[in-house]
Order: structure tokens, then sequence, then C-alpha cells
């Protein structure tokens, strides 16, 4: 024989109604609430068990099991009475097969932190590097989606997108192998950034006359510093090359003239 105690804070009353086939769970009642005993855990609350254990908070609010009278031979469906919401004695009954209890689970989607980046280009927009992943608890997940309102941007964790100035507003979902999903959002603020412009100097000179520039000689309104100025240094007036003005000067040897870029300043001479 063997004695199964009593509920924890309880010393009495505590009575047997029922065990499995395997004799490994037995249930009864103990003063005035119904247990559950096996020897791994002992006497234990069964309406406790069933809400910590179980997920069973929901249906069982509002009660108040008072007797555990049978138990299948599996261990798995108990059935006993109790007070329910109304105040009333009913009879109730449980199984504990954790496949008819809990549903699938909700995967989880991850976007990371907010960004803020530059427009460094200047040419109204960012790329953007988004990292995203998803897990799931009972399953795996199957698919992602990244929007921006209506518009999708990629259907893959990881996406590459190039955004305009301003702030924008990008949401992950994740979906999993039962058809369940999530998502998680992330704030995208691409700023703009005053590019300052390239000058240009075109220096023209005879056989075998060096061109020379210094940043004291800029014009002082550009206000751009020294490795931003590219100078077109043309020594035999057939042709030249592109330097940057290096602290003190810059210079070079002629070369065949490129096409000269779209848009830039130039003067001759200094």
């Amino acid at each position: 024989m063997v004695g199964l105690g009593h509920l924890p804070g309880a010393t009495v009353d505590s009575r047997a109604r029922g065990v499995s086939g395997d004799g490994s769970v037995v249930i009864g009642k103990a003063n005035d609430s119904a247990y559950i005993w096996d020897s791994v855990n002992g006497m234990r609350n069964l309406q406790n068990v069933l809400i910590e254990e179980y997920g069973l908070g929901d249906a069982l609010a509002g009660w108040r099991l008072r007797r555990a009278l049978a138990i299948s031979e599996d261990g798995l469906i108990i059935t006993g009475h109790g007070i329910n919401p109304s105040g009333a004695t009913e009879s109730f009954v449980v199984d504990l097969d954790l496949s008819s209890d809990v549903g699938n689970q909700t995967p989880t989607a991850d976007v990371g932190a907010d960004q803020t980046l530059n427009d460094a280009g200047g040419n109204g927009d960012g790329f953007v590097m988004l990292t995203g992943s998803g897990s799931d608890s009972d399953g795996e997940v199957v698919s992602y989606e990244w929007r921006q309102g209506s518009t999708i941007l990629g259907t893959t964790a990881d996406i590459t997108p190039t955004l305009p100035i301003g702030n924008h507003e990008l949401t992950l979902t994740v979906t999993d192998n039962e058809g369940a999903s999530s998502t998680d959002t992330v704030v995208v603020t691409v700023d703009e950034v005053d590019i300052k412009p390239v000058k240009v100097f075109i220096l023209a000179g005879q056989s075998n006359m060096t061109g020379t520039a210094s940043a004291d000689n800029l014009d002082p309104s550009w206000n751009v510093p020294q490795d931003d100025v590219w100078i077109w240094l043309d020594h035999n007036m057939d042709g030249g090359q592109w330097t940057t003005v290096t602290p003190g000067h810059g210079w070079g040897t002629h070369a065949p003239r490129p096409e000269e870029a779209e848009g830039l300043d130039s003067r001759n001479g200094l």
C-alpha cells in the first residue's frame, strides 16, 4: 500500500475515487477540492493543474471543481462535479489529451530596430537593408511578406528596397505551416543630405608648362573641402587629365581629354 498524502496546506479528508488502468494516476477529493495524483508530482489540485499545464483558464473561469469521481483507463479523461459560474452544482468531464485542447501556436515575426539613414547619393532616395526573421514553437515558418501599406516589397526574410526621402513604416508578415501568421513593423527614415557641388578649373598652358592650383585660390563662396575639388590640367592645349587639389597644390601631365561632366563649372586659369 502507498499513502497518497494530502493537498499542500491540508492535512485531513483526502479520498481516492478512481485510478488509471496502469495505476499511475489517481483522482479523488481532498477537503473540498478535486485532486489528481501521480508518483512524480504527488497530490495536486486538479483545477490548478488544468489551468497551469493545460491552458484551460478561460474554460474554468468561475468554476470550483469539488470532486473528481472517475478516470479513464488511459488516464486522460476525468469526470466529476463542482460549482459552476452560476453557483449551481454541475458535472464536468475533461480530456487531458493536449492535442484536443491546445491548438496551433502563432509564429513570431521580428524585424529588429527602427533605422535612420542618409540620402548619401543626393538623388532623393536611400538604399535600405532589412533583415527579418520568424520562429514557430510547434511547426515552421513557410512564408515571408514585406509590405509598405498595400504595396508588396518582397517575399523573402531579407530585402534591400530603395526608399525616397521621408519616414516609411514597413511590415513583415510571417506564416507557419498551419496557416497562422503574425506581423512586426519597422520605421525607416531617409534623411536628405545637403550635397556640396564639385567645382572644376580648366588650366590651360603651353608645352612643358605645369598648371598648379592652391586651395587658397578657390572661390570662398563655394565652401567645399579640398578633396571635393577636381581640376582639369591641360599642359599642351591638346588634352589633359582630371586631378584633385591636394594640400598645397595639385598637378598632372597631359592625357586624352574625357567628356566634361554636365553641369560642372569651368574657368580658364586661376
